[in-house]
């Protein structure tokens, strides 16, 4: 009994494996459970198990609830001579054609946790052995203990799905509001995003501010899951949304300050590092801050090599000091140059030495596949994903690339 309880998928397949070896074993030709409803104090037919030889119409059960009292004293089977007193008081629970009759019956329980009643009905006579009815009988507590856990599990899976389902739609939002690749008004840019969870501490956005001028950030949370995804799509609306208060969106430092003032950190954790530019395509100027993020890579191709800038600013990452002030620098950008925008987990990978990566490693793989290939980020994540050695990241992944076409 205890091996089928073990290999049961789930309550009615362990609970109708019950019943089929209790009755197999007795030649007993059908068997019931009723599950007990503490609240009604009700009992409702739940499963069936018939012999090979038993025709469906040879027995009928009440298919609806019963109020029939089903009260051992305390649910317990103490001996047969109590179980014979007690079985007797509730076979009218049982609607039975002629020649046949309730042969045996036990409570389950779990604990003083009362869960139902199994019924076992014959059209046959059978020899009792009442001390191997008592035996069964005590098994009671064993098939409670099974149907608790097993419903504990269902519970627990049922929970994981509807989570599973709601981070699904979260994740689903979170990409809803990254921005599509532009190629317009001299701008070529591409874009990859890959959570090591399902939710992600990394967003990033870019849009025209008016006709001359473009604004790109790219901003990583400390963590990831769903904190960090929440935090992350907050700050993107407001600046998104241009209700920073006391801001010029021309103006880096200024986004960089107003973000520290709103964010300061509490538990230790809710920080963030930012990189935030504007482009003026009419000046070829791209005036940048950064917070404690890593530089971005503006790459410029020749005929003698590609060459490139690391663009930051020594500014804390947001939420650390709260009187900090940002700064912001200003670079010329030549056409054709490429600026890309990463997070930290595209480069801090560990190798099998122990070593990490790190930034100087992937600047070369960007050098080598700019001059490879104009649109390039497929092969940028591929050569990652070998040092990686796997799909999945230990970080949240994503970057951003900006090709400058002057006109």
């Amino acid at each position: 009994m205890i091996k089928i309880l073990a290999e049961s998928d789930g309550v009615d397949d362990g609970i109708n494996g019950v019943l089929s070896a209790i009755a197999l074993n007795f030649s007993w030709e059908r068997g019931e459970y009723w599950s007990f409803n503490e609240i009604t104090q009700l009992i409702h037919y739940q499963n069936l198990w018939l012999s090979n030889e038993t025709e469906n119409d040879n027995f009928t059960s009440k298919d609806k609830e019963t109020t029939q009292t089903i009260v051992w004293d305390n649910w317990t089977f103490k001996n047969y001579e109590h179980w014979w007193h007690e079985i007797k008081s509730i076979e009218s629970v049982l609607e039975t054609k002629e020649n046949t009759q309730l042969i045996f019956a036990f409570p389950v329980n779990n604990g003083e946790e009362h869960l139902g009643v199994m019924f076992f009905l014959s059209s046959k006579n059978h020899q009792k052995d009442f001390l191997l009815l008592e035996n069964v009988a005590m098994m009671g507590n064993q098939i409670g203990l099974f149907i608790k856990k097993k419903q504990a599990e269902e519970e627990l899976r049922q929970r994981n799905l509807s989570l599973q389902a709601e981070l699904n739609l979260a994740s689903d939002y979170v990409f809803s509001l990254l921005p599509s690749p532009d190629e317009q008004k001299g701008l070529n840019i591409e874009q990859k995003f890959i959570p090591c969870a399902k939710l992600g501490g990394d967003i990033f956005d870019y849009y025209w501010l008016d006709e001359e001028h473009i604004v790109f950030y790219l901003l990583d949370v400390a963590g990831h899951g769903i904190h960090s995804a929440l935090l992350s799509v907050s700050i993107l609306n407001l600046v998104r949304n241009n209700s920073l208060y006391n801001t010029d969106p021309y103006q880096p430092w200024t986004i960089l300050t107003e973000l520290n003032r709103l964010f300061q950190m509490e538990d230790g954790n809710n920080y963030f590092t930012i990189w935030y530019g504007v482009y003026n395509k009419n000046t070829n100027e791209l005036v940048y801050s950064s917070a404690g993020h890593p530089p971005a890579i503006l790459v410029s191709v020749s005929e003698s090599g590609n060459k490139y800038q690391k663009l930051s600013t020594p500014n804390i990452p947001i939420g650390m000091m709260l009187d900090f002030e940002f700064d912001q620098q200003l670079c010329h950008v030549e056409n054709g140059d490429s600026l890309y925008l990463f997070s930290d987990g595209i480069y801090e990978i560990q190798l099998d030495n122990g070593d990490i990566w790190g930034l100087n490693n992937f600047t070369d793989v960007l050098l080598e596949t700019t001059e490879e290939s104009h649109k390039n980020l497929e092969q940028v994540i591929d050569r990652v994903h070998v040092i990686n050695k796997s799909n999945n990241f230990d970080d949240d992944l994503s970057i951003l690339k900006v090709v400058f076409h002057q006109q």
